[in-house]
């Protein structure tokens, strides 16, 4: 079962990656 665990790593590490993009230009997403 680590493939589940390896796919949600990836999903977060995503999300956090675009709203630290989002911050930094300051757009309301």
């Amino acid at each position: 079962m680590e493939f589940i665990t390896i796919l949600g790593v990836q999903q977060i590490e995503e999300k956090l990656k675009v709203r630290k993009t989002v911050l930094s230009r300051g757009e309301p997403r």
